[in-house]
This record gives C-alpha cells, sequence and structure tokens, in this order.
C-alpha cells in the first residue's frame, strides 16, 4: 500500500519535473537572450 502511494507520488512530481523543465527552460534562455540583447543594443548606441 505505502509503496504503491509513493510510487504515484513519484510519477506525478517526475511528470511535474518534466512540464517545468518545458516551460521553465525556454523561458529561461529566453530572459538570458533579451538580457544580452539589450547589452548589445546599449554598448551599439554608446
Amino acid at each position: 500500500m505505502t509503496k504503491k502511494f509513493s510510487n504515484d507520488i513519484y510519477q506525478e512530481s517526475s511528470t511535474y519535473a518534466i512540464f517545468f523543465n518545458l516551460l521553465f527552460t525556454p523561458s529561461m534562455i529566453a530572459i538570458l537572450f533579451n538580457i544580452s540583447l539589450s547589452d548589445i543594443l546599449i554598448n551599439a548606441a554608446n
């Protein structure tokens, strides 16, 4: 009973982890890219 329950929790959390990675990674890359892009634009303007 407890083993089944912990298995379900593990599977749920891994699904959430995959979902979180799919959402988080592109947004993180976009944020970093935007920061670097704005730095380039600021440097080019100066």
